[in-house]
């Protein structure tokens, strides 16, 4: 092989090797890149779906108004020692709800049963872990009558609401209600929170209604039962 074979065998082979080199860089610039680039867009798709829900649960917030409830208070301090209903089952009148402990002389510990005042959906009361203070609430009823119609609260007029008639959908801690507005008391534009009456087919889901539930409310344009 003459000199001149060799000089030129080796020159596409350092061009050869010179391209591969820079493909080589190329290819681990562009996964560096992608690398660096993925967490970013990682990260503002998190932003953008947590500003979603955000808007999402602020325009469409609801809360169920503290008239639906009777408050069941005791005149002394007590202790919860035991619940006799499940928090949202259905008490009829007189009913033993709490087996309580009524506090004073430590030596004179008295045990005693409340009983429900009234018929209603039974939710107990947040602060039940300690000691109740007097005339504070140990639980509460929801107030029931064959109407299903229940007043609650919302901060903003929910989107395409119209007027009275509009079918909504309330989720409550992910379970779905479905109803109808059938009062809107005021308006939206004059007070912080406005209040509205939803009237539902039947009281199948009622015992979701703890006045500590958080909830949603989205309108629907189909019937749907409840």
């Amino acid at each position: 092989m003459s000199v001149s074979n060799v000089t030129n065998k080796e020159s596409l082979e350092s061009h050869y090797a010179t391209q591969t080199m820079n493909l080589n860089a190329n290819h681990v610039a562009k996964i560096k890149k992608a690398l660096f680039t993925l967490p970013i867009l990682l990260f503002m798709a998190l932003i953008a779906s947590i500003l979603v829900a955000f808007v999402f649960q602020n325009n469409n917030q609801i809360k169920i108004s503290a008239d639906n409830y009777h408050p069941l208070v005791i005149a002394q301090p007590v202790m919860v020692k035991k619940q006799l209903l499940q928090a949202g089952q259905k008490a009829v009148k007189n009913q033993p709800l709490l087996s309580l402990e009524v506090m004073g002389d430590p030596a004179n510990l008295q045990s005693i049963d409340f009983h429900s005042p009234d018929s209603g959906y039974f939710f107990h009361s947040r602060s039940q872990s300690g000691i109740i203070k007097p005339n504070e609430p140990i639980g509460y009823l929801l107030k029931h009558s064959s109407a299903n119609e229940f007043s609650f609260l919302v901060p903003n007029k929910p989107d395409n609401m119209g007027s009275i008639g509009d079918l909504v959908k309330i989720n409550v801690d992910g379970h779905d209600i479905f109803g109808k507005v059938s009062m809107v008391i005021g308006s939206f534009s004059q007070q912080k929170w406005q209040k509205i009456f939803i009237k539902f087919n039947s009281e199948q889901y009622l015992s979701l209604l703890s006045p500590h539930a958080a909830m949603t409310l989205e309108l629907v344009k189909e019937p749907l039962n409840n």
